[in-house]
């Protein structure tokens, strides 16, 4: 070999190592902990050598996701592909928790580290969830006309698996063979031969009339006044301690959390350094204490909505989203943080954000007395509806102006509603709430719910 082929192959290698150091660091302590100088001792090349084959830690990030992904899409999409046609869509999804179970640490780089990583790394993990939803949606169009086919956009379905796979790992749960077949039943539970799929297309439907007197979240405190004051200290306290935290907020919406520093949160918040670390510790502290706003804020809202509403459960399901997407779409801030970034404060504080997320699952323990198929199903299918509200959410909260949010009210609702109702039953409740009969549809049709009747579009 050459002196010229050598030193290309050497390149070559030096890469795949540094490559593989990444995924593996990354996938045992968090992009977030790993370094550039961990890198090259794990790689054994030198710090000079890393800089010659990428910018920085971040592009090395990024080229480790993209040849994982498409090793992740290239795996879900052969097995899609080899699978008979009424069971592509079951072999797809086989393929994508089996990749889970056999490579955790590449799964989990690709799936929550990828959402650390920065804004390039996400739009990275967009472009690998749209190319598995695409395997999976033709998987979809594959069944035979006449055989249940899953009526649930696949950006749901592989948003709910995901989120929640990554919640597993994260307690120490593997991707066991039972935890498959618990998300296989859970999609199942959108199967129906009656008529065509509705709600796959999450674009496809309007938004909802939705009230504009629901609660929304308190805003920022004003500034105390300038001068002497009579307040009290502990009022004074509150309001500096309120205060940075929503600054907080609006200074990691837009620096980033990695990047934000405490002096940008004490500009925004008006208030010195010294006041700052009165109360906070560090960033992290007064992060923390951003989820816990936004968390305590969402539950309150929603809670409330779902107790007040009228006794049928669907109904108060459709009044805990309401109140919870009107909550967040008035508080951008808080929403970016609570969705986007969250993850970002380490690996204890996932756990206790997992339980959060999971604790929305106590608006579906009606759901299921509400018929007798809807007590077969696993709690799994309620973690993943969980899980999958808050994967749409993020993906909308990065992308669309917040009154968008409304958008997802039926399809989300849909999600929410068909496993325990029955699939026909939701989709009637939803259209009456959406009012597809003033839109312009066709017949009428009961909900069986006391609700108003829907026209099918």
């Amino acid at each position: 070999m050459s002196p010229i082929a050598d030193a290309q192959t050497t390149g070559a290698a030096q890469r795949a190592r540094v490559l593989q150091a990444m995924t593996e660091l990354v996938g045992a302590s968090g992009y977030a902990q790993t370094t550039v100088a961990q890198l090259a001792a794990r790689a054994h090349i030198s710090r000079a050598t890393f800089y010659e084959h990428f910018k920085d830690k971040e592009d090395c990030f990024l080229a480790a996701q993209r040849e994982l992904g498409e090793r992740l899409a290239d795996e879900v999409s052969g097995a899609g592909r080899d699978a008979a046609p009424p069971d592509a869509w079951r072999a797809t999804i086989a393929a994508l928790v089996g990749f889970a179970r056999h490579e955790p640490g590449t799964f989990y780089v690709l799936t929550h580290e990828a959402m650390i990583a920065g804004p390039r790394a996400r739009d990275e993990r967009d472009l690998l969830m749209g190319t598995l939803g695409e395997t999976l949606q033709d998987a979809f169009a594959r069944v035979p006309a006449g055989a249940p086919a899953p009526d649930i956009s696949v950006a749901l379905v592989l948003g709910g698996i995901v989120r929640l796979l990554g919640v597993r790992k994260r307690r120490g749960d593997e991707a066991s063979e039972e935890l498959l077949g618990d998300l296989i039943a859970w999609i199942e539970s959108y199967g129906s031969v009656a008529r065509p799929a509705r709600f796959r297309d999450l674009a496809a439907h309007d938004a909802p009339p939705h009230p504009t007197d629901q609660p929304s979240g308190r805003p920022a405190p004003r500034p105390l006044p300038r001068g002497r004051h009579r307040l009290p200290a502990e009022t004074v306290a509150q309001i500096q301690r309120e205060r940075i935290v929503h600054a907080a907020a609006e200074a990691i919406r837009t620096h980033g959390y990695a990047n934000v520093t405490v002096a940008e949160i004490t500009a925004a918040a008006g208030i010195s350094r010294e006041g700052f670390y009165t109360h906070f510790h560090d960033k992290g502290e007064a992060a923390a204490q951003v989820w816990e706003l936004i968390f305590e804020g969402v539950v309150a809202t929603s809670a409330g909505a779902f107790f007040q509403a009228p006794a049928a459960w669907a109904e108060r399901v459709w009044a805990a989203q309401g109140a919870f997407v009107n909550f967040v779409a008035t508080q951008p801030s808080l929403a970016h943080f609570g969705f986007v970034e969250c993850y970002a404060l380490g690996p204890a504080r996932a756990l206790r954000i997992d339980e959060n997320v999971l604790a929305f699952t106590m608006f579906l323990q009606d759901g299921y007395r509400q018929r007798a198929e809807a007590a077969l199903l696993p709690p799994t299918a309620g973690e993943a509806i969980a899980c999958a509200v808050m994967e749409i959410y993020t993906y909308y909260v990065r992308h669309h102006p917040l009154e968008e949010l409304w958008k997802l009210a039926a399809p989300v609702a849909q999600m929410v509603l068909a496993p325990f109702m029955g699939v026909e039953a939701a989709e009637g409740f939803v259209e009456g709430k959406v009012g597809v009969a003033q839109a312009g549809g066709s017949e009428k049709r009961g909900t069986g719910l006391g609700g108003e009747g829907a026209a099918v579009t």
